[in-house]
């Protein structure tokens, strides 16, 4: 069944309330946030607020899931993570320097919140499904997750001291997890 379109006011609106929590969230936390703020700054009322968001939190997960994907979306290597995972990681090795000004947007949203890592991980989850051979199942889920994860811990931790070791430890355990 094909998915229905969003109608165009409805993206607008989304975009400019999205763009207003972007806006608020470069001056406080989330949790000074609140739906009054976001309102006024979007030019909507609260009753527009309340037709697209349950609450702040939901508004949240769709803007963080909105700009991990678009980090994501720009990687062109996905399917290496399948078929060359070396090259795979060392590519992720070298992404936060061609776009340094999103991934540390990403890293200040992380600082404030710890549900990010769990948004990224899902939306890096789907985009890998999409790019490769691998079906969606619990299983892979974990075993994604668990990549991901350690991925983005390792590269932290020793990416720029030791790259072609996180590059080695890092494309054994995606060919360990998903060799039959």
């Amino acid at each position: 069944m094909e998915e229905k379109k969003e109608d165009l006011r409805v993206r607008k609106t989304k975009r400019n309330i999205k763009l207003a929590l972007s806006q608020l969230l470069q001056a406080k936390p989330l949790n000074k946030i609140t739906v009054t703020e976001i309102a006024k700054t979007a030019e909507i009322n609260k009753g527009t607020f309340y037709l697209h968001y349950t609450d702040i939190d939901d508004l949240y997960s769709e803007f963080i899931h909105d700009v991990i994907s678009n980090i994501i979306s720009q990687i062109d290597f996905l399917s290496d993570f399948f078929y060359d995972p070396e090259n795979f990681v060392r590519k992720m090795l070298d992404q936060p320097k061609k776009n340094t000004g999103q991934h540390e947007f990403l890293y200040e949203l992380t600082r404030h919140n710890r549900s990010v890592p769990r948004i990224f991980a899902k939306t890096f989850r789907e985009h890998l499904y999409a790019a490769g051979p691998l079906a969606p199942s619990l299983e892979n889920d974990m075993k994604l997750e668990f990549l991901i994860n350690s991925c983005t811990l390792l590269a932290l931790e020793y990416g720029q001291t030791h790259p072609e070791t996180v590059v080695s430890v890092m494309s054994e355990q995606i060919r360990n997890a998903f060799s039959h």
